[in-house]
């Protein structure tokens, strides 16, 4: 047994270097070597996933983190079953998943994980938009008075799909817009990151906004700013 740990040891240790030098293909081979010598390594089973994740094999990342937590319920194995499953669509697995992992460890990313999900599932149980019914033609009279414009609404925007967004990235800048009717400034929050910038927008009727855009390039989270 100590003879086939061991082997089970070294061949995840060869993963995690391979990992780590960002030869996800070859880290998935070292890590199945490894769930191999030992079909009850967690670990090898959720960094496995890890690496699925990074080559966006979302399906083969749900099922090793799922094996993982089986053998031993840790934070990581069910953040990446969450962010796999959220990466499918898969809405309602991946929140039970980062709930799952909360009940281990209070984290403000896996929150925000969480957060987005919600978000997502709101989305979804929005009622469609109701078709376009035809109209009869209006008769106009030429020498009526023109109609009173109604003046524009002050109302705060309360459907999420209706935000818009646009950004750009430039050599020295990221320019991120944010399109919301009338949202006060402490109803925004925004969470900087070295690749990733998050945004919610609290509106009204409880729901939220989520949304993280993902950078191409690391920012210096300390020297950005934004405005509302």
């Amino acid at each position: 047994a100590r003879a086939v740990s061991s082997m089970s040891d070294v061949a995840r240790e060869k993963g995690n270097a391979a990992y780590v030098d960002e030869e996800y293909k070859t880290a998935i081979s070292h890590y199945s070597q490894a769930i191999a010598a030992n079909p009850e390594d967690a670990d090898a089973f959720s960094k496995r996933a890890a690496a699925h994740l990074q080559l966006k094999q979302y399906t083969e990342a749900v099922s090793d983190a799922t094996v993982s937590v089986k053998l031993q319920a840790t934070p990581k194995a069910y953040v990446r079953k969450g962010q796999a499953a959220f990466a499918l669509g898969e809405f309602e697995a991946a929140k039970g998943a980062f709930t799952k992992a909360l009940e281990i460890v209070d984290d403000k990313v896996i929150r925000r994980w969480a957060r987005k999900c919600d978000a997502e599932l709101a989305l979804e149980a929005m009622p469609p938009a109701p078709a376009p019914t035809a109209t009869p033609p209006v008769v106009t009279n030429p020498m009526a008075p023109p109609p009173a414009v109604a003046p524009a609404s002050n109302a705060m925007t309360s459907d999420p799909s209706k935000i818009r967004n646009d950004w750009y990235q430039t050599q020295s800048d990221v320019i991120i817009n944010v399109l919301a009717k009338n949202v006060p400034s402490e109803r925004v929050s925004v969470e900087f990151s070295e690749s990733e910038v998050d945004v919610t927008i609290k509106l009204e009727g409880g729901s939220d906004y989520v949304h993280s855009f993902t950078l191409f390039h690391k920012i210096k989270p300390a020297e950005s700013t934004y405005t509302v």
